[in-house]
């Protein structure tokens, strides 16, 4: 059976660190922050593309002038996870597999995502994919990722880590620590 793969990003979660604002919606070089990464899906084409958002988000419209399925999450206490199994949920019966991107992730350049498609090509679908800092010093590793809807299906319903358990079996894809910079707190803008 070929992999199918659908493009899932999320941007709903509480936002606490940054304040009482969404800081999806914060300015970013003319643009809210959570529009950035749009910038670089858009040459990309996918079976299905969904965004976990919350109610009223103000920075959803071009992801839904860009045919993504806008899927309200309004459980934010139920952390990344709660996200992840909104995004399994809202899977087309032929979707295998789901491509994780975080909305507060503005500098994630399109070459970086082409290498995580052209590796789940690669591979068949068959490995998790995940993404991993080219520096020595800063050990991220987490999204954007690959995984199967049947390996995303074992993960609890609810709580923060989001597919962290999945990692241990990830090949990881080196990515400029530049890119993987996140808006937390008002001052990473």
């Amino acid at each position: 059976m070929k992999a199918k793969l659908a493009l899932a990003v999320l941007g709903a979660g509480y936002s606490r660190r940054f304040g009482k604002e969404d800081k999806l919606l914060a300015s970013l070089h003319g643009k809210p922050v959570g529009q950035h990464l749009l910038g670089a899906l858009e040459n990309f084409s996918f079976t299905q593309k969904i965004l976990l958002c919350r109610e009223n988000s103000l920075w959803t419209a071009p992801y839904a002038q860009a045919g993504f399925e806008l899927i309200q999450n309004n459980n934010p206490e139920g952390g990344m996870l709660s996200s992840l199994r909104k995004a399994v949920l809202s899977a087309s019966p032929n979707i295998t597999h789901l491509f994780i991107c975080l909305a507060d992730m503005p500098f994630i350049s399109s070459t970086h995502l082409q290498k995580l498609l052209q590796k789940f090509e690669e591979t068949k679908g068959e490995i998790p994919l995940a993404t991993q800092s080219d520096s020595k010093t800063d050990p991220y590793k987490g999204p954007p990722a690959i995984f199967a809807l049947n390996d995303l299906n074992t993960l609890p319903d609810r709580g923060e880590g989001g597919a962290r358990p999945l990692l241990k079996e990830a090949l990881f894809i080196p990515c400029p620590v530049s890119e993987l910079k996140d808006i937390d707190l008002k001052n990473d803008l």
